[in-house]
């Protein structure tokens, strides 16, 4: 599958009739693996533990208006309902690579008995954040919660790449030069796409789409070894080609570069089971 990725209580009865519309951010607690409480605030993972899963919001979308139903539609989206999923990496740990295809979905309900599962799935691009700490994963359905409906609840199997932490890798002798490729890890990685404008120079770092699920971020260098002042600017991937791109605050040109590579990659598979209400202020 080709793609590109670019490196996210109900107090009283609430209608989800199909002229409602309803988003909210949520900051309810979900269970670690196998048991999940509601109402609880997110305890932050302790070191070595376990990666934790909670519920990051819930959007509930009626049908569109206009032409056909299809001309207006709120907030972009189809009809049904969507339930966010946030992973927690514990200290240390890195997630490096969620990928809807390999997760299981096994239950989306409300609490009235509906069955939102016929017609349910993980959406596809998940994310994760560039320092790997957290993901974030949306289940979709066409279906709706029933009128009066007070929450909604998920179980399924997550499966991702994880890494336990980061070792600095150092190339020096670096030309900044279209072209120029560098060892790191068990390939190269070579600079493209550079350009200068206005005292900051951008640029991308090529690479296959295992090395950048590999890398963490990248440190440049003066030939005085001075660091440079970088921003990672975007990263992602289109088949097997991937890149990271980074504006340079200052006309100084790299002479070595610094990556920070992911160690010990493991596939993890973690179970869930969540269940969050709806809070309307």
């Amino acid at each position: 599958m080709s793609r590109t990725r670019i490196l996210g209580g109900w107090p009283g009865a609430v209608c989800a009739t199909a002229a409602l519309t309803m988003i909210c951010a949520l900051s309810v607690s979900a269970g670690t693996r196998l048991e999940a409480q509601t109402r609880k605030p997110a305890a932050k993972a302790a070191p070595g533990g376990e990666p934790e899963i909670v519920v990051g919001g819930i959007r509930v979308v009626g049908p569109g208006y206009g032409n056909n139903r299809s001309e207006v539609r709120p907030f972009m989206e189809e009809p049904g309902t969507a339930v966010a999923l946030i992973i927690k990496m514990p200290q240390g740990a890195g997630i490096i690579d969620l990928d809807e295809d390999d997760c299981a979905l096994d239950v989306m309900t409300d609490d009235l008995g509906t069955d939102l599962l016929e017609q349910a799935e993980y959406g596809s691009f998940p994310k994760t954040s560039d320092d790997g700490t957290v993901g974030m994963i949306e289940i979709r359905s066409n279906l709706r919660p029933a009128a009066g409906a007070k929450a909604i609840s998920a179980e399924g199997t997550l499966v991702f790449t994880s890494s336990t932490g980061v070792k600095p890798v150092k190339v020096s002798k670096v030309k900044f030069e279209n072209g120029f490729a560098m060892k790191a890890g068990d390939g190269t990685i070579a600079f493209s796409e550079i350009t200068a404008e206005g005292g900051t120079r951008s640029f991308s770092l090529a690479m296959t789409r295992a090395q950048l699920q590999g890398i963490k971020d990248a440190r440049f260098f003066d030939a005085k070894g001075e660091a440079i002042p970088a921003q990672r600017t975007s990263s992602g991937y289109f088949n097997d080609e991937a890149s990271i791109s980074y504006q340079l605050e200052t006309d100084a040109t790299p002479a070595a570069v610094e990556f920070d590579m992911w160690q010990d990659l493991k596939v993890e598979k973690v179970p869930y089971k969540v269940s969050a209400t709806l809070s309307l202020k």
